[in-house]
């Protein structure tokens, strides 16, 4: 077993560890990369109906990342019980699917408003995320994992990217990201406007819109969920903001 810390090299004189902090013209970078911990994890979820029962482990199977230039970046991130969507039997125990949004056009005008004297403030508040993590029991499952399956026919055998028609329109959005685990691997693909997967974006914009109707529809409460975050994300913003704050 190992114990010691690995030494870097180079062929520098002088070689530093530092962990700087970002300048205020940077600000946005801060709150960019908490957003995209947050549209990343957690990798599971567990999860308990009601208070007397015993918890159970929901994995993160598929991700869904949209960034509109200048406005915002959107996640939906589903999490399952198996990761063919179906167990053995043909049954789900449910789903629990996670959006993330980032308002980074409310962010931008914060920091292009923000007086001197409160500049200090602004480098170490939080970005404006919203967050909602939703379960849908086996009933209301059925129709999602309908949607879900035609995108695995999609996706299963590999996600082939063109380049896109230069006569062609261009979307509002530039980047686009989707990873899907499956029993017997990952498939995972990040492509700007400058590539296409008609049926993938397709699918993608279809998807979005059908999970949309789950935050906004009223479903059963449940007793808890742990978000299982691999590093607790106020120690992830301190390490990103270069302080304990």
């Amino acid at each position: 077993m190992c114990n010691i810390k690995p030494i870097e090299k180079g062929n520098a004189q002088v070689i530093n560890e530092v962990c700087l902090p970002i300048t205020p013209f940077l600000t946005l970078l801060r709150y960019e990369a908490i957003a995209n911990y947050y549209s990343e994890e957690p990798q599971h979820i567990y999860l308990k109906i009601c208070e007397s029962d015993k918890r159970c482990l929901f994995e993160q199977v598929f991700r869904l990342r949209v960034r509109i230039p200048n406005q915002m970046a959107y996640a939906w991130i589903i999490y399952s019980n198996s990761r063919e969507w179906l167990n053995e039997n043909g049954d789900t125990k449910g789903l629990i699917i996670r959006n993330v949004i980032w308002e980074r056009s409310v962010d931008s005008e914060k920091v292009k408003k923000i007086s001197k004297s409160d500049k200090g403030v602004l480098l170490t508040n939080w970005p404006e995320l919203q967050l909602n993590n939703i379960y849908l029991n086996p009933q209301l499952s059925t129709k999602l994992i309908d949607t879900l399956l035609k995108g695995d026919n999609i996706m299963s055998r590999g996600i082939v990217l063109e380049e896109r028609a230069s006569e062609a329109e261009q979307p509002e959005w530039y980047e686009i990201e989707i990873r899907r685990l499956f029993d017997w691997g990952n498939v995972q693909a990040l492509w700007s406007p400058d590539m296409e997967n008609k049926d993938l974006e397709r699918y993608s914009f279809l998807l979005n819109k059908q999970l949309k109707t789950y935050i906004n529809k009223h479903v059963d409460s449940i007793y808890q969920m742990d978000l299982d975050y691999i590093y607790p994300p106020e120690k992830y913003k301190s390490i990103i903001y270069g302080g304990e704050y």
